[in-house]
């Protein structure tokens, strides 16, 4: 829902301090679309309106229960969210519903078969397989596919036309698709009845296609005529949580399942992603328990990233012995919650459980700095930033030695693998290093360097698995004789002699 589709908001009765479905917001600026809103608000429950008023910097938004909203209202109580770096104010509307007014004779069109559909944030190809999985399984005919669809650009971006065989058919559809996103967080679909009640299809392409009309051996042209398998456009093969979701064979009736079953069909596949949240939205992780005058967020990140590439690091500003870990994929989020949770960390238990967010909202650029600090600068914990974007930082162990570290994995032990030894660096000042120049002394009992293909590394064991992890914490990328050490955990152990 756009603006054209007028909803008149006085400031004065616009808001309210009685809980509603409806959330108003204020401070939308040019940088942001529905999208952003949709993200913010999907993990606390089902949107079913959103009207973005993006002139007077305002937008409304209807959740399907008082619960959800409420739900809202309180997790951003005591901060104010940003998107795109701005801040948003959210409170309550004065309006129990959203019913809009339109004067277009858009707003009069009567229920059909045929609906006109929008594509919001189209970051990957739409073509006619992409909306064909999406939409038939809505359609009730023996065919099992849609009648017909046409994917056609406008200057708002990407629209369709789907025709169903029923308007039964096609208010189904719109009725549950609506507001959905078609690939995690982007592609969001805005449906509404065309005023069409047939479309004409001149000519078959990934464009448009009539599927009555598809007889004998001719396919949908994403189809691959010799082994009758759906080929995924060649922009999209190479993102592996695309194509592993749109070859799943359990897709033709996810839109129809719980949430709950939709996490177990998609398993760990990070795909397409509904209002409410799967397909990704356990990227995040919620981790408590830490001690605050130790651990920071480049700490958390050295522990964290053993398991996977971290995006981003947030300790919450009121509650400092919490912090939201985002991951890059639900797959490496599960394999750190099943290795670190309450693991032992400077006397203290850690606590880790799914974030109900899917994803962390960073701080207004200049209002925090939010790159990862130099290693070996001098810090202090405590007035270190308290959101940090590793999305891009050299420092994940991922983004070059990616299946090395799968490969390696490992929970944490007494041990650590220490690599990037300076050729200068002896047992003695390696063992100097881990133990002392830190400034909280890790009982580390011995350290052995070998050469492995030409390159220098160590093991370090310690007195327990805790000793290591705090080492992990304090010591991983730090300069040592000309070098940044680079630490992970690791099965091995010193061999005793």
């Amino acid at each position: 829902m756009t603006s054209s589709e007028l909803l008149q908001i006085d400031d004065s009765e616009a808001v309210s301090n009685q809980p509603s479905r409806v959330i108003h917001f204020r401070g939308i600026n040019t940088t942001m679309n529905q999208v952003d809103i949709l993200q913010l608000t999907q993990s606390f429950g089902k949107v079913t309106n959103l009207i973005f008023l993006k002139n007077s910097h305002q937008a409304l938004l209807e959740f399907q229960d008082l619960n959800s909203a409420i739900a809202f209202m309180n997790a951003h109580s005591s901060f104010v969210p940003y998107i795109r770096g701005a801040p948003i104010y959210p409170q309550y509307s004065n309006h129990k519903a959203l019913v809009t007014t339109d004067t277009s004779e858009r707003s009069k069109t009567e229920p059909s078969r045929v609906l006109l559909v929008k594509i919001i944030n189209a970051q990957y190809p739409i073509t006619v397989d992409v909306l064909s999985q999406v939409f038939s399984p809505y359609e009730v005919s023996p065919r099992g596919t849609v009648e017909k669809i046409i994917v056609f650009a406008k200057a708002g971006g990407q629209q369709a036309l789907v025709q169903y065989s029923t308007i039964e058919c096609a208010t189904r559809a719109m009725r549950a698709l609506n507001l959905r996103n078609i690939y995690t967080n982007c592609c969001t679909l805005q449906i509404q009845f065309s005023k069409r009640q047939e479309i004409n299809v001149q000519n078959s392409s990934e464009k448009s296609f009539d599927f009555t009309a598809a007889l004998g051996e001719e396919k949908p042209p994403m189809y691959n005529s010799s082994s009758q398998q759906r080929q995924m456009p060649l922009q999209v093969q190479h993102i592996p949580q695309v194509q592993g979701l749109i070859s799943n064979p359990g897709y033709q009736n996810i839109l129809a399942l719980s949430t709950q079953q939709q996490q177990q069909l998609l398993g760990n596949v990070g795909g397409m992603g509904a209002i409410g949240g799967f397909g990704g939205t356990q990227s995040v992780l919620l981790v408590s328990g830490f001690p605050p005058e130790h651990v920071g967020c480049q700490e958390l990140f050295n522990v964290f990233s053993n398991y996977g590439t971290v995006m981003c690091v947030k300790v919450l500003f009121n509650k400092p012995n919490m912090a939201l870990v985002q991951f890059a994929d639900s797959s490496q989020a599960k394999q750190a919650l099943n290795y670190l949770h309450r693991v032992q960390l400077f006397g203290h238990t850690l606590e880790i459980v799914y974030s109900k967010y899917s994803s962390i909202v960073k701080p207004a650029p200049g209002h925090q700095t939010t790159t990862p600090p130099t290693p070996g600068a001098t810090r202090n914990v405590q007035t270190d930033p308290k959101t940090v974007d590793y999305d891009s930082s050299s420092l994940n162990r991922y983004h070059k030695y990616g299946e090395a570290n799968a490969r390696h994995l490992s929970r944490p032990t007494n041990t650590l693998h220490v690599s990037n030894v300076a050729a200068s660096v002896d047992e003695a000042a390696l063992l100097d290093h881990i133990g002392q120049s830190t400034g909280t002394p890790v009982a580390v009992k011995n350290v052995k360097i070998y050469e492995t293909n030409g390159k220098r590394m160590a093991l370090a064991q310690f007195e327990d698995q805790s000793s290591a992890v705090e080492a992990m914490c304090l010591l991983h990328n730090t300069p040592l004789q000309g070098k940044n050490i680079r630490l992970t955990f690791t099965k091995n152990h010193i061999q005793t002699e």
